[in-house]
C-alpha cells in the first residue's frame, strides 16, 4: 500500500501523458494497464480512475472560456394554465383535440 498522497504525486507526474493518450482515444483501462506494467505508477486501479477523473475535470475548467456570455436566469412561470372557456375545469381541456377527432377527420379517409 502506498503512503497517503503518493498516488496524487504519481498522477500529476504523468498528467500530460494521460491527457495525450485520452485525446488519442485510448481507454482509461488501457492507459492504467500500460503505465502499471511500465512502472510509471504504482497506485491501484480505483485511485488511478479517480485521479484521471479529476485531471479531466480540471482540464475542462481551464479550457472553458473566461468571458462566457451567460443569460440571466429567467423568472419562474407561475401563471396557471386555464381552459379556453376560462372555467376552473380540467387543466388539460383543449389539449386532446386531436384525440377527439375521428380517424376520417384526421386522415381524410385515406390510410
Amino acid at each position: 500500500m502506498l503512503e497517503w498522497g503518493i498516488g496524487r504525486v504519481e498522477a500529476l507526474a504523468v498528467q500530460s501523458e494521460i491527457l495525450t493518450l485520452l485525446d488519442q482515444g485510448y481507454p482509461v483501462s488501457r492507459i492504467y494497464r500500460d503505465m502499471k506494467k511500465s512502472g510509471q505508477i504504482t497506485m491501484g486501479r480505483a485511485a488511478f480512475y479517480q485521479h484521471v477523473s479529476k485531471i479531466k475535470r480540471d482540464r475542462l475548467k481551464t479550457d472553458a472560456p473566461t468571458t462566457s456570455k451567460r443569460r440571466p436566469a429567467s423568472k419562474p412561470k407561475t401563471q396557471a394554465i386555464t381552459t379556453s372557456t376560462g372555467s376552473a375545469g380540467s387543466r388539460i381541456d383543449g389539449r386532446f383535440d386531436l384525440i377527439k377527432k375521428t380517424d376520417e377527420e384526421m386522415w381524410g379517409g385515406n390510410f
